[in-house]
């Protein structure tokens, strides 16, 4: 090392560098190469300070069906074209399913500080949660991470069924149970057009709107105003609600009554939660048969202002007014009265 320097040194002094325009050996010269030799020149050799790169956002959200643009920022613009990667995480989300299957470069031209590329997210018809995937920076060479590395983005499930959603798979296609504890069941499952499109697990409640006439259980439950049903997710086989017919001591009009059976959805989010909708019809039929009782069959009395009373008993409680007349057939040997009222030959019993 002493020999080359001697030698650089000689050659300074010789003139052999950097000479001047007269001939000799300049004064910058010299400087030059012992600053070479000292270690060289900082401002001109020292590595250059490293830049950032970022996404603009943390979080982003996107309707089902729609795209959203994602921003990366650069700092400082690069001077030349510049190649970024990042990586794909599915969460909940599936890609190529729930949202297009990303290309995962960018390519960023010289001086852009901020590059973008979309997302397109797929309506997929299914009734969902929100789903969940992430997009994380990869390393670059001369450039830091900035302040977001990772964005997670939430595809919003935006379906919904308009339709109802229940559907009786009951083969008569009539439900009729007799009043007094009559029973029948309802298959009840979910629409065809619809099976394949929840993918959550649903609740469905039952209600009778007469629970007098009709009550209702679902498997494992006891009669009462309301049922419960449980459907896991994309189930296709259907499940029964039992009617009970309810006694009642009514002459029904037409010998029978009608219930009407809804339903409601709840569901963990979105799409089917809160729908309702009409389940079934069902007829509950009389056991019941209209008539009149008279307590006494005959009774005697005297002629002179003589009594006796019986009483008028309906078999049935009416489900209107009903008027029943007891008459005298020979006026001048008997009168009829009513408790309490004045007698005659013809007297209205009103029940």
């Amino acid at each position: 090392m002493a020999r080359i320097v001697n030698s650089i040194f000689n050659r300074f002094r010789a003139g052999s560098y950097c000479r001047t325009a007269g001939g000799g050996a300049s004064l910058g010269g010299i400087l030059l190469w012992g600053l070479l030799l000292l270690g060289g020149l900082p401002a001109q050799v020292a590595a250059q300070t490293e830049g950032t790169i970022s996404f603009a956002s943390s979080a982003i959200s996107v309707a089902e069906g729609s795209s959203v643009s994602v921003r990366i920022t650069i700092s400082p613009a690069p001077t030349n074209t510049l190649t970024l990667s990042f990586s794909v995480t599915d969460i909940t989300a599936v890609q190529g399913q729930d949202y297009a299957t990303l290309t995962t470069t960018v390519t960023v031209p010289p001086g852009a500080s901020r590059v973008s590329f979309d997302v397109r997210t797929i309506d997929d018809d299914l009734i969902e949660f929100n789903e969940n995937f992430t997009l994380t920076l990869n390393s670059v060479p001369g450039y830091n991470f900035g302040a977001t590395r990772t964005v997670g983005v939430t595809v919003i499930a935006g379906d919904s069924s308009p339709n109802a959603v229940a559907a009786v798979v009951e083969p008569g296609g009539r439900t009729e149970v007799a009043e007094n504890e009559g029973t029948d069941s309802i298959f009840v499952g979910l629409r065809s057009d619809d099976v394949n499109d929840i993918g959550v697990g649903v609740t469905m409640t039952v209600t009778s709107g007469t629970p007098g006439a009709a009550l209702v259980n679902g498997p494992g439950g006891s009669p009462g105003t309301t049922a419960t049903l449980n459907f896991e997710a994309f189930q296709e086989t259907p499940e029964r609600i039992t009617v009970t017919g309810v006694n009642d001591d009514i002459d029904n009009p037409g010998d029978e009554r009608t219930v009407t059976l809804t339903y409601t959805v709840t569901a963990p989010s979105g799409g089917f939660d809160g729908l309702t909708g009409t389940l079934a019809i069902v007829t509950v039929t009389d056991d019941d048969t209209a008539g009149v009782t008279v307590s006494e069959t005959a009774v005697t009395v005297a002629e002179a202002s003589g009594s006796d009373t019986y009483t008028v008993v309906l078999s049935l409680q009416p489900a209107g007014n009903v008027e029943v007349t007891a008459e005298s057939a020979m006026s001048g040997v008997a009168t009829v009265n009513i408790t309490g009222g004045t007698a005659g030959v013809r007297q209205m019993l009103t029940f």
